[in-house]
């Protein structure tokens, strides 16, 4: 049963290894100026792993073996391949949090403005006085303009007399009056799509928090959003690269020496 639990332990450490050294790959490759250089450091950064996952088995049968010399000269690369492969993985770990959540602060900060458009839509609808059907105005403006009145003023430009300036004043209040009926018409038309858009970005999470878990984290620490994520950061990379690093002896090392081991 042991060695069953033990073969379970190394297929865990060995994923760990696997996604320590494939954060570390992608996060060096991508700082190789050529193809060539990207292979290298992505080269390194396997190497670094694989020896770091195995260091911690070497150092305690050294220190078994009384080989202090050997075991201090290896836990001082411990040591440095530890912190490079965590500084990879941190790096690693941020730039992919900083895609996934950037996107949806994008969608977060549309649907805001998106809101706010529909709120300044409404209000300014709200402030239009009532008008009628732009049908209805067009035609009384039409029956207006067959007036004796409308011809002699010319249009209502040089409108001289008491019954001809009464009258324009009526085809002005018109005119205005169809114009806000225009305006009624391309805001209603405006505060449709808005609402379209509203919607549609709420339904892939923009009256959501961009970042669920940074948010609930910075709520119950004290810390702001941004620190709660930088902390989230360095979690995960932590505990890969301590499960990459001590996997292997943590799989092993718990087993009862053998007398002929």
């Amino acid at each position: 049963m042991r060695y069953v639990l033990a073969l379970c332990a190394v297929l865990a450490a060995l994923t760990f290894m696997a996604a320590s050294a494939a954060m570390n790959w992608v996060f060096l490759s991508s700082l190789g100026k050529s193809h060539l250089e990207s292979q290298i450091f992505g080269a390194v950064s396997v190497a670094v792993d694989v020896l770091k996952s195995l260091l911690p088995i070497f150092i305690a049968g050294a220190l078994a073996a009384h080989k202090r010399t050997y075991a201090a000269v290896a836990a001082v690369a411990f040591c440095l391949f530890f912190a490079f492969s965590l500084i990879s993985a941190i790096g690693f770990a941020a730039h992919s949090r900083g895609a996934v959540t950037g996107g949806k602060e994008v969608i977060a900060l549309r649907y805001q403005a998106a809101v706010r458009d529909v709120a300044e839509v409404d209000g300014k609808l709200k402030a239009l006085p009532k008008a009628r059907p732009q049908a209805v105005i067009v035609e009384a403006l039409r029956a207006l303009e067959q007036d004796r009145k409308f011809t002699t003023s010319k249009g209502c430009t040089e409108a001289t007399a008491l019954d001809s300036r009464n009258f324009c004043d009526g085809y002005f209040t018109a005119k205005a009056e169809l114009a806000t009926a225009l305006e009624v018409l391309r805001l209603d038309g405006r505060l449709s799509t808005l609402k379209i858009e509203v919607a549609r970005l709420q339904d892939v999470g923009g009256a959501q928090e961009s970042d669920v878990q940074a948010t609930l984290l910075s709520r119950m620490t004290g810390l702001d959003v941004s620190g709660a994520q930088m902390a989230l950061v360095i979690f995960v990379a932590v505990l890969v690269e301590i499960g990459a690093a001590f996997g292997f002896y943590l799989a092993w090392g718990w087993m009862p020496q053998t007398a002929d081991a």
